[in-house]
């Protein structure tokens, strides 16, 4: 468990604070980095992912039917917690998304990549990419639903968003044979290379998009508190994220039949602290943002523990 933290933790832990140092002296523009991951850097690194990974297509079907499955689960679970403990549907939907939209990508993907190695890097890529989706629909109706607001306009904006497309485009190939060398790689025997050209464009860009995602986490997190009047909702929807949700993935990733990697990237991914988009849906849509920012510090530190004793029990 101490060197699960040490040489898996830490480094990620120590980029984000090397990020909030960076953000205090600096004061840039989280929203302009945020549009850059989002637009231009992590649609390549969802297509290089979904791509190069070693899984057949009935795996593929197989996590995102996972994904769905336990993001439904726990948002019908969460929500009658809320009402037992009569949260308004506001605060109710806010729970709800601190709980199903985990940090995949920026946390995720480095963390399975340290603790199992690089074929869990791609494999946890696939998952994020699953997650993706589901943000940006079944997310952002529960934002909307959360306060009395319509859909329809952020579902026209989701469909911009080209993560989306980098998903589909990745699964294409991967079905296709297709393979994008990277630094280092070997295009295995049965795969057929893209240009090199073009390989290295995209590797160039998906290498970027993590450690720039680091960074963005630490600028967030340097300015986030845990509000008093709200700590109770805050333990429970960081408790929610951290033991609830793997917990819930556990059970069925065991009535799917799942095993191997892909059963423990899976149920690290959904172990992981509540994402940072989680506040970008929160405030677009008047949410209930203290509870959604306390929710990210508490979990992110909380995560140190119960992520290491996790990748243990794994």
């Amino acid at each position: 468990m101490i060197n699960t933290i040490l040489n898996v933790i830490a480094p990620i832990i120590l980029v984000m604070l090397i990020g909030a140092i960076y953000g205090r002296l600096f004061k840039p523009d989280p929203k302009m980095i945020s549009t850059m991951i989002i637009y231009l850097f992590a649609p390549f690194l969802v297509l290089e992912g979904i791509t190069n990974a070693d899984v057949q297509a009935d795996e593929l079907l197989q996590i995102g039917v996972f994904v769905v499955i336990v993001s439904v689960a726990l948002s019908l679970m969460v929500g009658g917690i809320g009402q037992f403990i009569k949260l308004d549907r506001r605060t109710t939907s806010t729970l709800i998304l601190c709980i199903v939209i985990f940090n995949g990508a920026n946390y995720g993907v480095p963390f399975n990549t340290f603790a199992f190695g690089l074929e869990a890097a791609e494999i946890a890529v696939v998952y994020y990419a699953a997650s993706a989706i589901v943000t940006n629909t079944l997310g952002i109706y529960l934002a909307a639903w959360g306060t009395g607001q319509s859909a329809r306009g952020a579902i026209i904006s989701v469909i911009r968003v080209p993560i989306l497309y980098a998903t589909v485009i990745g699964v294409g190939l991967n079905l296709l044979g297709w393979y994008i060398p990277t630094t280092g790689s070997v295009v295995p025997p049965e795969h057929t290379a893209i240009p090199l050209t073009i390989a290295r464009v995209i590797d160039v860009l998906a290498d970027a998009t993590i450690p720039l995602m680091l960074v963005m986490i630490g600028i967030q997190l340097q300015n986030l508190t845990l509000p008093r009047h709200k700590l109770q909702q805050i333990i429970i929807a960081g408790l929610g994220a951290l033991l609830l949700a793997p917990l819930v993935a556990a059970l069925f990733a065991t009535a799917l039949g799942m095993d191997g990697l892909i059963r423990q990237v899976g149920i690290v991914q959904w172990g992981m602290p509540t994402a940072v988009m989680v506040s970008a849906i929160v405030t677009q849509f008047d949410g209930d943002t203290e509870l959604a920012n306390g929710t990210l510090l508490f979990s992110t530190l909380g995560s140190i523990l119960t992520l290491s004793l996790l990748v243990e029990l794994l």
